[in-house]
């Protein structure tokens, strides 16, 4: 099954008339925190200005990716702004809020998985095939990450019939707090 495509919600107004929460320069763009490519449209967001956006991904790319040019790039930012420069440090630590968000999802993934599985194991009786199809609503607050991980599942019905669900699991860090069913399709 093929990931499903990510929707973007349109930019609005008053989003763009909103000032960069780094500089506060008049005029911002969303920027997802939690990429919109693997986490979907999430809440994850702050309004930065094209500046503050590019030094995010440079941060990123160069601390965290360890991309050779980015680095280059980096140090020579430093250099000319220093390493206290309020700018730099805000964008940093909002760099490795999200890496510590994203090392939850990968040192915990069998966990989250087993998880997954346990639960289903409780409403589908026989499963033929399960699909865990990713991660999103991803939101950190002080009791730790909570997120949503979908499920698509098929399993054996009565009279050799299919039945396919789709599932939502809310996870507080490892632990699942809430299932949802939210759609069964039977074929024939």
């Amino acid at each position: 099954m093929n990931k499903p495509k990510a929707n973007r919600r349109n930019t609005t107004l008053s989003e763009r008339m909103t000032p960069c929460t780094c500089c506060h320069y008049p005029l911002s763009n969303r920027h997802h925190l939690m990429g919109i490519a693997t986490y979907g449209e999430n809440r994850h967001t702050i309004q930065l200005c094209p500046n503050c956006h590019d030094l995010f991904h440079l941060i990123q790319a160069g601390l965290v990716q360890k991309k050779r040019n980015s680095m280059k790039l980096l140090q020579q930012y430093t250099e000319a702004k220093g390493m206290r420069d309020s700018t730099f440090q805000f964008l940093l630590a909002k760099v490795l809020e999200i890496e510590e968000i994203q090392e939850t999802f990968t040192w915990n993934t069998l966990q989250i998985t087993e998880a997954v599985r346990e639960h289903l194991a409780r409403y589908v009786p026989m499963p033929k095939d399960v699909n865990i199809l990713g991660t999103f609503g991803v939101l950190k607050d002080a009791n730790g990450v909570q997120f949503k991980v979908g499920a698509w599942v098929s399993e054996k019905a009565l009279c050799g019939q299919l039945s396919e669900s789709l599932w939502v699991f809310h996870f507080q860090g490892t632990d699942v707090t809430n299932v949802e069913a939210l759609q069964v399709n039977r074929e024939g």
